[in-house]
C-alpha cells in the first residue's frame, strides 16, 4: 500500500501517440507542383510575319528554338517549295538592314549585346543555355528593358567561317545561326541602364563557331552586323561562355604576337564582359613548351593579370566572377574551421603543425578548367605558386591525393532513345528475363569504374591509418558537370562516411528531397548563391536562379548595362560564399554581402538575437515567464492538499514540485532551448562594426573574426551541432 501512496505523473499515451502521428504527418506532407496544363498539338497552324517569326517562350533555348525552325527552312529550300522571301529574310543580310534602319529611326544610340553561351549537343549545356536566357533577359528587366515581342524571336544564318579565317577550315553556307530578340525601354530613358537608350538587340552567340580564333570571328560578325552605322551602335560582348573560350583568346593574342599582327580595331571598341570564365590568372597566362613544361607568358614577377594582359593588347576585358584561386582558399579555411587542416601553418608559439588532413581531390580532366582545379589546391595547401606546381610535380603535397575522371560518367549521348529505353527496360526487369546490367562493365556507361575507384580509395586509406594513425578526413568534387558529382557521392558515400565532402559550384540540384541521402552535409563554395543582394533587384522580386552560373550571368549582364558598375561587381566577386546542404536546402554559412563598409543584406544566422532584441520581446518573456511561474504555484498550493501523507508546509509542496518532472519538462525545456539558443549566437561575428574599405581589408577582418563565429543554428535542419 505505501507504492500508492507515492504520487505518479499519468501521460495519455493512447491519446498522446495519435495526435504525434497527424501531426508528423502534416510536417512530412510534401506535394510535387504538378501542372494539369492539357497538351497541344505541335503543328504551327497560323505563320508569324515579322522579323521575330519563331514562336519561344522566354524561358526557352533560343539555339533550340531557332535550329528547329531552321531545318525547317533547309527542307523547303532542298525541296524547291520555299515561299518568297523566307529564305532572305533568315539571311545575316535581313539583320543588317534591321539595325540600320533601328539606328536610323532612332535619335538615341542603339544597343547590341552580344551573349556567348555553349551550344554544345549535350543535355548539361542545354540546361545552361535554358539557365542563360532567363538570367540576362531579368538583369535586362533590371536595367529598364524588356521584350519587345515575349513570344516570338528572330534568327539569321551567315556563312562561316569567314573567308580570310587563318584557321583554314573550309566555308560553310549558311554554316552560322545567330538567334535575336529585340528589347526596348519600359521607363524613362534617362532612368535606364545605359542611359537614354530605347532600342537593345540581344544577339546570342555559338561559342564553338567562334573558336580557334574568336577575336577575329567576333570582329568579322561585327564588321557585317554593324556596316556603316557602327557610330549609332554600341556593342557589348558578355563572353567567352567558359574558360576554354578565354585560354583561346589569350592563345590567339600570343599568336598574333609571335607574327607582328594587331588585334582587330572593331574588337578594341567593344567591351567585353566575362561572368563564366572562373580559371586562375596563373593557369591561362600559362603556356605549355614542347618539352613537356611551360613558361609564364607574363615578365617575372610582374602579377600581371588576365584583364591587365588584355588591356596591354587594347581589349577592354573585365571578369566579373570569383576566380578558382578565390574560390578554394575560401574552401580550404572552411575546412580548417572544421578541424580538417589542409595549409601548412605554426601554432601560437611558433612551431609547425605536426599533423596535416589527408584529402582527396577529384577533379575532371578532358577540359583544362577541370585540371586546374587540383593543380590550383595543391599549389595553396603547399604554399607554393601554381605555375612551381606544373612544373615540378614531383613536389605536389604529399597530404593532398589527385584522382581524375571523364566527363560523362553516366554515357549519355544526345538523342540516344535507345539507351532510354534500355535503361528503363532494365530498371523494371523481372527475373527470368534478358537484361543488361546496369553496371556494365562494357559500354559507354563509366559507372563500374567508379566502383573501382571507392575501393582503390578505401585500399589507401586503410594504408594511411596503419602508417599514419588517420586517414582521408575530406573529399573534393571538383568540377562542372553536376550529375557526375551526385554519381561519385552515391559510390564514396557509403565507404567514407565520417569524411567532410565538399564541391565547387552551387546548383540547386543538391538542394532536392530525393537526393538528400547523398548530399547532406556538402559543403559548397561558389562564387555566388542562387541570389544577389536587394540593392540590386528593384521593384518585384524575381525567383532565386538554379545555380551560380545563372547568378553570374545576371551580375554580367548588370555590368554590361551600366546597372552595377565594375567597382562593385569585383567587390562582391570577392566574397566568395559558403554553403552546406541542409534539409531545408542549401544553407548560407557566409557573412553578409559588404560593399565599402556597407552592409547589403541581412544574415539569418542572427534570427534569434534579432528577434529577441526587438520592441517588446523581452518583456513579453518575462511576463510569460511569471504568468507560467504562478500557475504552477497556483495549482501546487490550491490543489495538492496538505492532509495527505508527506504533503507538509506550502514551501515544502512548492520545493516538491519545482524537483518533480513534471515542471522540468514544462520550464525547464523552453529555458534550456533559450540558453543554447543565445549561446549559439552570444558570439557571432558581426563585421558591420569594421570599416570595410576595399576587398583586401574584407578578407583580412573576415580572416580574423572567422575563427570567433559559432555554428549556426538552425533547428531540425541536419547541420547544427
Amino acid at each position: 500500500m505505501a507504492d500508492n501512496d507515492k504520487p505518479k505523473f499519468d501521460i495519455p499515451w493512447g491519446t498522446l501517440l495519435p495526435l504525434l502521428a497527424v501531426l508528423a504527418g502534416v510536417v512530412a506532407q510534401y506535394k510535387p507542383l504538378v501542372s494539369t496544363r492539357p497538351t497541344v498539338p505541335s503543328e504551327k497552324t497560323i505563320p508569324v510575319v515579322a522579323a521575330q517569326d519563331v514562336d519561344a517562350r522566354l524561358w526557352q533555348d533560343p539555339f533550340s528554338v531557332a535550329e528547329k525552325q531552321k531545318s525547317v527552312l533547309d527542307a523547303q529550300i532542298d525541296t524547291g517549295v520555299v515561299k518568297k522571301g523566307a529564305a532572305e529574310s533568315h539571311s545575316v543580310c535581313a539583320l543588317v538592314e534591321f539595325l540600320r534602319k533601328r539606328a536610323k529611326q532612332n535619335p538615341e544610340r542603339v544597343v547590341v549585346l552580344a551573349v556567348m553561351v555553349d551550344a554544345g549537343p549535350y543535355s548539361e549545356q542545354a540546361e545552361s543555355r535554358l539557365r542563360a536566357r532567363p538570367a540576362v533577359l531579368e538583369a535586362l528587366s533590371e536595367s529598364g528593358f524588356v521584350p519587345l515581342d515575349g513570344e516570338h524571336i528572330g534568327f539569321v544564318t551567315a556563312d562561316w567561317p569567314p573567308a580570310d579565317d587563318p584557321s583554314g577550315a573550309p566555308q560553310i553556307d549558311r554554316g552560322l545561326l545567330l538567334p535575336w530578340e529585340e528589347c526596348i525601354a519600359m521607363r524613362d530613358l534617362a532612368r535606364v541602364h545605359p542611359q537614354h537608350t530605347r532600342r537593345l538587340i540581344l544577339l546570342w552567340l555559338p561559342a564553338a563557331s567562334f573558336n580557334p580564333n574568336p577575336l577575329r570571328r567576333i570582329a568579322n560578325i561585327i564588321d557585317q552586323l554593324a556596316d556603316d552605322v557602327r557610330d549609332k551602335i554600341d556593342i557589348k560582348l558578355i563572353g567567352p561562355a567558359n574558360s576554354t573560350g578565354l585560354q583561346s583568346m589569350i592563345r590567339e593574342l600570343l599568336r598574333l604576337k609571335s607574327l607582328r599582327a594587331d588585334v582587330p580595331e572593331t574588337v578594341k571598341d567593344i567591351s567585353i564582359i566575362s561572368p563564366l570564365a572562373t580559371a586562375s590568372d596563373d593557369t591561362l597566362l600559362f603556356q605549355p613548351t614542347p618539352a613537356g613544361g611551360g613558361t609564364d607568358i607574363r615578365p617575372a614577377s610582374s602579377g600581371t593579370t588576365v584583364q591587365m594582359f588584355l588591356k596591354e593588347a587594347g581589349l577592354t576585358f573585365f571578369r566579373t566572377v570569383a576566380t578558382d584561386e578565390v574560390i578554394l582558399k575560401e574552401l580550404i579555411a572552411e575546412l580548417a574551421r572544421r578541424r580538417v587542416p589542409v595549409v601548412q601553418q605554426t601554432t601560437p608559439d611558433g612551431s609547425p603543425v605536426p599533423k596535416l588532413a589527408h584529402v582527396v581531390i577529384l577533379s575532371e580532366w578532358d577540359t583544362p578548367y577541370g585540371r586546374s582545379l587540383s593543380t590550383i589546391f595543391a599549389a595553396q595547401a603547399s604554399g607554393r605558386s601554381i605555375n612551381e606546381i606544373i612544373k615540378q610535380p614531383h613536389d605536389w603535397p604529399e597530404w593532398v591525393h589527385p584522382y581524375r575522371y571523364l566527363r560523362g560518367i553516366d554515357g549519355q549521348l544526345p538523342g540516344d532513345q535507345a539507351k532510354e529505353s534500355q535503361r528503363d527496360q532494365t530498371q523494371k526487369t523481372q527475373l527470368g528475363q534478358n537484361t543488361v546490367a546496369i553496371e556494365a562493365t562494357e559500354g559507354l556507361n563509366q559507372s563500374d569504374y567508379l566502383r573501382r575507384l571507392a575501393r582503390q580509395m578505401k585500399e589507401d586509406n586503410a594504408r594511411l591509418q596503419r602508417e599514419e594513425g588517420s586517414g582521408i578526413r575530406a573529399i573534393g568534387l571538383l568540377g562542372q558537370d553536376i550529375y557526375d558529382k551526385l554519381m561519385i557521392l552515391r559510390a564514396l558515400r557509403p565507404q567514407f562516411p565520417n569524411a567532410v565532402f565538399f564541391t565547387n559550384n552551387y546548383d540547386a540540384h543538391f538542394e532536392r528531397r530525393d537526393d538528400w541521402g547523398d548530399t547532406h552535409n556538402l559543403i559548397i563554395a561558389s562564387p555566388f548563391g542562387s541570389a544577389l543582394p536587394e540593392t540590386y533587384i528593384e521593384g518585384m522580386h524575381i525567383p532565386p536562379f538554379r545555380d551560380t552560373n545563372q547568378t553570374s550571368m545576371y551580375v554580367g549582364t548588370l555590368v554590361a548595362t551600366g546597372r552595377m558598375t565594375k567597382e562593385e561587381a569585383d567587390f562582391l566577386s570577392w566574397q566568395p560564399r559558403i554553403f552546406e546542404v541542409s534539409r531545408h536546402g542549401a544553407y548560407d554559412l557566409s557573412e553578409p554581402w559588404y560593399l565599402a563598409g556597407k552592409n547589403l543584406s541581412v544574415s539569418n544566422k542572427t534570427w534569434f538575437r534579432d528577434w529577441l532584441f526587438a520592441p517588446g520581446v523581452i518583456w513579453l518573456l518575462v511576463t510569460g515567464a511569471l504568468a507560467l511561474l504562478a500557475i504552477v504555484a497556483w495549482i501546487s498550493v490550491t490543489i495538492a492538499s496538505p492532509t495527505l501523507k508527506g504533503g507538509g508546509t506550502t514551501p515544502q509542496r512548492l520545493r516538491r514540485v519545482f524537483a518533480s518532472t513534471t515542471f522540468c519538462l514544462v520550464c525547464g525545456v523552453p529555458l534550456i532551448v533559450f540558453l543554447v539558443a543565445m549561446f549559439a549566437q552570444y558570439k557571432s561575428a558581426d563585421i558591420a562594426q569594421y570599416e570595410l574599405g576595399s576587398p583586401s581589408d574584407y578578407l583580412t577582418k573576415l580572416g580574423v573574426i572567422a575563427h570567433v563565429a559559432q555554428e549556426p543554428l538552425a533547428f531540425f535542419s541536419g547541420i547544427s551541432i
